[in-house]
């Protein structure tokens, strides 16, 4: 968990300054493919982590895509 929160913080770090790019003009955008479920599962994860304290309780509901 401790890994995770390290994670979130150098991404939260590494936004800010991404910020800092856009307003000089700077920032550069890059296609990066990822898994929607991997994303999903850990922000609930570290959300659960957070909320637990507080009673809140933090669900994902995805919806399968069917082959049609």
């Amino acid at each position: 968990k401790m890994n995770m929160q390290i994670d979130n913080l150098t991404v939260l770090i590494n936004s800010l300054l991404d910020v800092s790019k856009i307003h000089v003009g700077q920032l550069e955008f890059h296609q990066q493919y990822f898994s929607l479920t991997d994303l999903v599962d850990d922000t609930v994860e570290t959300l659960q982590a957070t909320t637990n304290s507080h009673s809140i309780i933090v669900k994902k509901m995805l919806k399968r895509p069917t082959n049609q």
